[in-house]
């Protein structure tokens, strides 16, 4: 009987995330297929069945994804203070004088 290696990829990265889960560990699935991919590509083909290439891509973009993510906490935590200051500056004049 002859497994489809997408089949496995999958079932290994569902085992991974279940266990992870388990343990309460932050996980993520798009990780956990990345990981599974390269980590299947590496034992069937050695180190030259990996697209090293599209791998390095992968991972600039992810860490250009959580600078963005990052950068836009701050700006939301920015304008947060600035809004609700102005808020209150507002409001607790308009009470205070009435």
């Amino acid at each position: 009987m002859m497994r489809k290696p997408s089949v496995l990829l999958f079932v290994g990265s569902c085992v991974w995330l279940f266990i992870a889960t388990v343990f309460k560990m932050p996980v993520s699935g798009t990780h956990s297929i990345v990981g599974a991919t390269v980590g299947f590509a590496l034992v069937a083909h050695g180190a030259g069945g990996v697209d090293w290439k599209k791998f390095g891509l992968i991972s600039k973009l992810w860490t250009l994804h959580f600078t963005v993510i990052f950068a836009d906490l701050l700006m939301l935590s920015l304008i947060n203070k600035i809004l609700s200051s102005e808020t209150f500056r507002v409001t607790g004049y308009g009470m205070l004088y009435k």
